[in-house]
């Protein structure tokens, strides 16, 4: 029976006065309204449902019901009720004597939320109603959906007639489920008005079947190109060629992507004259082909003429692919192409831009590793090339963009298997030459899977990864001076612009698709944006005043029709560092200190790149600030107008309105000046000299060798991005400098990577040994004993636990002596077990009691502080236990992802401030920082590696 003729039936049985097979017999009343909302829906079918229920359940003990999972051994219920319960009955019932559950039953007190079970007409209609609910759960024969809230309860009363919970206790218990159904009822009531006023999610008329319901959705996490058909029919449009995903769901990646892979193409048909309609698309149609690319995602849709190139992408989690396939667009049809010259790998997740007749293919990801090398398709003859570029190398990364302008590309962003990437690169197709661009104003926030458009001379960048509070803002870098500048559009801020495509079409920008699905925090798919782009051209008309000045721009509307996206103020001036005189300081009283950052923050006039810090006095605050600010400021006129205001009106109108958007530039400068601040030069940093990091020290050393030896640049990405410190060791990971060519330059190589991580002696970790003990062996890279250096190493762990770093310290590292501090007496049990079946107990001192009386002092080399959330409390402990040559501390941490700069600047601090107090003149440096992984929404498990060294 098709999905028409059950849902006939079902709706038939749905109104029979006949009992269905339920336990109760029928529809629970309050979910009554909402199963006729959606079955009224021409796609949709509900099949089962409960409105929320509190019970309680008898179930047999584990092995006297019948062989089943525990979860599904059988039973009753003895009490169960879709709306509150009464406290005075479920004692009465559990204590009255009168007996429930047989003899032996385990009771369990629940909480169930409303479930409501619904069979969708395809996938097409079961995404339209998973942005609304939770998640699919089948996509197999039928597509179902489960809509569903996540708060439940459980309790175990123990077994009928010997309950372990007292009768206040179960009358408590009672009062929380009764909130509960409160507030599952306030949840099923709110998707109900939701589904009332707004209807389904992405429902609209259709568009040539369901297909253009599902564009619309913008389920599909892909690339989307914008390219003119060569159709009489449609000469007076513009097509936005999308791919349609249709196939499974799994669970989500790193950052919220989930496994959706595409399967067909569709357009979307924009008319010029009505783009900014309220559904953003006039109408689509769906393209169907004989052959067509297989389902895949994570690849590059590039437009070369009339042709519409797929490259790569991934068809599985181990199914990376490498096929190029073209669609020839006046004659709708596909095709495999076959190229030849050099190889290209497999890979997904890389960017493409199109130049002339070429493709250039950057990056990516694949199972060997991440990518850095610059692949070229010529179209004409078919044929791949790698490109041996001369200039500054951008490092391997994924989830980039870039960008074809004029005769260069920009690549902004991505990952490289550690961090967000925050860097901008240009590319020469001419020189081909890469250029690590410079630029004022600040900077987007390091993303990836983000959007990167050209609309004129304006590079724009939106969306992406990690997701901020920033994600409302299009950031846009003036091509003409390098000058960034931010807008704000408070509309996006209702969007998930991951893995979004976008496109400008004329003066507008389309963004279509992009979202994340995560099991524990629900799905999120955007539908189609349209921007007007028009106003940046007003907003930024005189390039040269802009440059100096924003002080004239003000919220200007973006949109028409009044629907889709909108420019708000323009949030960040371009910035400078500094003045003829040197980097400035805005000297406050500490009591205006927090309203002038914020307000100095929102308009781009806080020098992110310094840091706001307390004056020698403790009676002030200064903050790094621009030159544009310190121009505006020191302006005569300025001065004038801040006569008039008191700070008492200042105060109070920002405490109402500064995170808003009316608060104009004219107005913020006013409320500064009112604070009677002065400049002064920042001593600190014109004495700080620029330091580059070890990575790309290494990256330049070796570089130019490479360049002196006639040695391929691609070389350089498998340069370390990561390695180990024991001692005065460095030991690099196995996967660096894998390839035979590096041993004909191994005795000039060496040193120079030595240097560049000011290390004494080098070493390369090898393979685990296929023996029992499967012992890990070291490649020496440079001629030195490693015994001598590894026997002498003593390590103090102050967090020991069951010995999760003393092992891998006593084992691996083999250290001479390891004092493990533990209190909890079932970790000493586990721990001392650990070390004797590991045979390390004779080097492993075992402190039993609070490591800041137990642990020792003066002896370590390295101490190992794992304690979550934090380990604050032992840094004094720490320090005393380093030898008075000092050493390292391995500090953990849980840390906000928008604090770690901050965090690590407080470690560095406080373990400078302890030293000092125990008379150690140490410098304390930060020597590498571990992001280690999520541990929670915006908090990340960090381990920093602390150097202390003597003066």
């Amino acid at each position: 029976m098709d999905f028409a003729g059950r849902k006939a039936a079902a709706l038939a049985a749905l109104s029979s006065p006949t009992p269905d097979k339920s336990p109760k017999g029928g529809v629970d009343a309050p979910i009554a309204p909402l199963l006729d909302v959606l079955n009224s829906h021409p796609d949709l079918l509900t099949t089962s449902s409960c409105s929320g229920r509190v019970s309680i359940l008898a179930q047999p003990q584990e092995g006297q019901g019948p062989k089943q999972k525990k979860k599904a051994r059988g039973g009753g219920w003895v009490y169960v009720s879709h709306d509150p319960a009464d406290p005075d009955a479920v004692v009465e019932l559990l204590f009255g004597g009168s007996g429930s559950g047989g003899a032996g039953d385990e009771l369990v007190f629940r909480f169930e939320p409303m479930i409501v079970a619904v069979e969708c007409r395809d996938a097409a209609a079961a995404v339209a109603l998973v942005a609304a609910a939770v998640g699919i759960t089948s996509l197999q024969k039928r597509a179902m959906v489960a809509i569903r809230c996540s708060i439940r309860m459980e309790v175990p009363l123990g077994q009928a007639g010997e309950l372990v919970v007292s009768p206040e206790y179960v009358r408590y218990i009672v009062k929380n489920a009764n909130i509960k159904m409160e507030a599952n009822k306030k949840r099923m009531d709110g998707f109900l008005d939701l589904l009332r006023t707004k209807g389904l999610p992405g429902s609209l008329s259709h568009c040539n079947g369901s297909g253009g319901l599902y564009i619309d959705r913008g389920t599909s996490l892909y690339s989307e190109i914008k390219t003119p058909f060569d159709d009489s029919a449609k000469k007076n449009g513009e097509y936005l060629v999308t791919t349609k995903s249709d196939v499974d769901y799994k669970n989500s990646d790193a950052d919220g992507d989930c496994e959706v892979r595409s399967g067909s193409l569709e357009a979307l048909y924009f008319e010029n004259q009505d783009l900014a309609c309220s559904k953003g698309v006039k109408h689509g149609f769906e393209m169907n082909f004989k052959d067509s690319p297989s389902p895949r995602m994570g690849h590059t849709i590039t437009a070369v003429g009339n042709s519409i190139y797929v490259i790569g992408g991934r068809g599985g989690p181990s199914e990376i692919l490498d096929d190029i396939w073209v669609l020839q667009s006046t004659e709708h049809t596909w095709s495999r192409l076959v190229c030849s010259g050099n190889f290209f790998h497999p890979r997904h997740r890389h960017a493409a831009a199109a130049a002339a007749s070429k493709i250039f293919v950057y990056g990516g990801l694949s199972n060997e590793g991440i990518y850095s090398c610059m692949n070229v398709l010529d179209t004409e003859s078919m044929q791949w090339s790698v490109l041996a570029a001369s200039g500054e190398w951008p490092c391997a990364r994924h989830s980039h963009s870039m960008v074809s302008y004029g005769s260069k590309l920009f690549m902004f962003g991505g990952h490289d298997g550690q961090r967000a990437l925050i860097d901008l690169y240009s590319f020469d197709i001419i020189t081909l030459r890469w250029n690590k661009e410079t630029t004022t104003g600040r900077t987007p926030t390091p993303r990836f899977s983000h959007c990167m458009f050209i609309y004129k001379s304006y590079l724009g960048i939106l969306g992406g990864c990690p997701i901020t509070d920033n994600n409302q803002e299009v950031m846009l870098l003036n091509l003409k001076h390098r000058v960034w500048f931010c807008v704000s559009i408070p509309s996006l801020s209702q969007s998930l612009c991951v893995r979004s495509s976008s496109v400008v079409i004329e003066d507008d920008l389309v963004i279509v698709s992009g979202g994340a699905s995560c099991y524990a925090f629900g799905t999120k798919f955007n539908q189609p944006i349209i921007i007007d782009l028009h106003p940046i051209e007003s907003m930024f008309k005189h390039d040269d005043m802009v440059i100096q000045s924003c002080n004239t721009i003000s919220t200007v509307d973006c949109t028409r029709g009044g629907q889709n996206g909108k420019f708000g103020h323009v949030i960040d001036a371009p910035a400078g560092d500094f003045t003829e005189s040197g980097p400035q300081v805005l000297q406050l009283e500490k009591k205006f200190a927090k309203l002038a950052k914020d307000i100095l923050k929102k308009f781009g006039w806080l020098d992110l790149a310094r840091k706001v810090r307390v004056s020698h006095d403790n009676c002030h605050v200064l903050c790094p600030v621009t030159t544009d600010f310190h121009d505006l400021y020191t302006d005569e006129h300025l001065k004038m107008a801040h006569n008039d205001l008191s700070f008492g009106e200042s105060l109070v109108f920002t405490e109402k309105n500064l995170v808003g958007d009316n608060l104009s530039l004219q107005k913020a400068l006013e409320i500064l000046l009112s604070f009677h601040g002065s400049f002064l030069k920042d001593e600190l940093a014109i004495s700080r000299k620029p330091s580059k990091s070890p990575q790309v020290i290494m990256k330049e050393l070796v570089s130019l060798l490479l360049e002196k030896k006639g040695m391929p640049p691609q070389l350089l990405e498998q340069l370390p991005t990561r390695w180990e410190t024991l001692g005065n060791i460095i030991i690099l990971p196995k996967t660096c400098f894998k390839d035979s060519l590096w041993e004909s330059v191994s005795e000039e190589l060496w040193p120079l990577v030595a240097k560049a991580l000011s290390a004494q002696r080098l070493a390369r970790q090898g393979k685990i040994m296929p023996n029992g003990t499967r012992d890990s062996t070291l490649e020496l890279l440079r001629n030195f004993a490693w015994d001598s250096l590894i026997v002498e190493m003593r390590v103090v762990d102050l967090f020991a636990g069951i010995g999760y770093f003393v092992l891998p310290f006593l084992v691996k590292a083999n250290a001479k002596l390891v004092y493990a501090c533990e209190w909890n007496p079932h970790a000493l049990m586990a721990l001392r077990r650990n070390v004797s079946d590991n045979h390390v107990a004779d080097r492993c001192i075992v402190l039993e009691g609070d490591n800041r009386v137990t642990a020792p002092k003066g002896v370590a080399d390295r101490v190992c502080l794992g304690l979550l959330p934090s380990s604050e409390c032992s840094w004094t402990t720490a320090v005393a236990a380093l030898r008075g040559e000092g050493g390292i501390l391995h500090i953990h941490g849980n840390v906000n992802d928008s604090d770690e700069t901050s965090w690590l600047e407080h470690v560095v601090e406080s373990i400078s401030n302890i030293a000092r107090a125990h008379g150690l003149s140490w410098n304390v440096t930060v020597e590498h920082v571990e992001r280690v992984k999520w541990y929670g929404p915006h908090i990340r498990h960090l381990v920093v590696d602390v150097r202390c060294r003597p003066i």
